[in-house]
């Protein structure tokens, strides 16, 4: 059976939880975000563009330096 790209990002952190996901460098110094805390901010991400008016299919440009809140961003608008 195939599975769409954000049904396996979602089934590999309810799968992988309290496992550490990302790595993120900030003012003071390295922090661990968890597969389980990623897949909050991904759906906080998406239902922020939903209260935005996106809709399915529609166009969101991301525009940023390479940093965990890009990741999140195009995953949520996945």
């Amino acid at each position: 059976m195939f599975r769409s790209p954000v049904h396996s990002f979602f089934d590999t952190a309810a799968r992988r939880g309290p496992v550490v996901a990302l790595r993120t460098r900030g003012e003071s110094g390295w922090a661990e975000v968890t597969w389980a805390e990623y897949a909050r901010r991904v759906r906080r991400a998406a239902r922020g563009l939903i209260a935005l008016g996106v809709e399915p299919r529609g166009a969101v440009a991301i525009i940023g330096p390479n940093r965990s809140e890009w990741l999140i961003a195009a995953v949520g608008t996945i």
